[in-house]
């Protein structure tokens, strides 16, 4: 594996990241439609809906060029210069690969649920 395809590779999954937070994005901005229908706090809505219009904007942008064109962000950047050697050997069973995945996977997952359960049990103890 050359040092460019491994930086192609972590750059897409960089950019599937930044889609997954695009369409958490998307469901900001279609609550933004609650406050357009009141007309006391349409200036707010409309603040709203262009910040989010904007965030949306980016995150697309990123994404695209994050996934489609990581070429050129390698050639940008030059990502892929200065190493040693013109291949990095890696000799790593399937088994193993998948193994570190689920476990960094199952880590996020664990890291970004620990607020939503420490709401729900202070929610819990409240209602008693």
């Amino acid at each position: 594996m050359t040092p460019r395809t491994l930086f192609n590779i972590i750059l897409k999954i960089l950019g599937i990241f930044f889609i997954k937070d695009f369409l958490a994005t998307i469901s900001q901005l279609l609550s933004v439609g609650l406050y357009l229908t009141k007309s006391d706090t349409l200036t707010e809505a409309i603040w709203t809906l262009v910040l989010t219009l904007c965030i949306l904007l980016t995150y697309g942008l990123v994404s695209y060029y994050l996934v489609f064109k990581t070429e050129l962000i390698i050639d940008k950047l030059k990502l892929d210069k200065g190493f040693d050697k013109e291949t990095i050997p890696l000799n790593i069973h399937r088994s193993t690969i998948l193994s570190i995945s689920i476990i960094v996977i199952g880590g996020l997952l664990i890291a970004d649920e620990i607020p939503n359960f420490c709401r729900q049990l202070f929610s819990y103890f409240q209602e008693k």
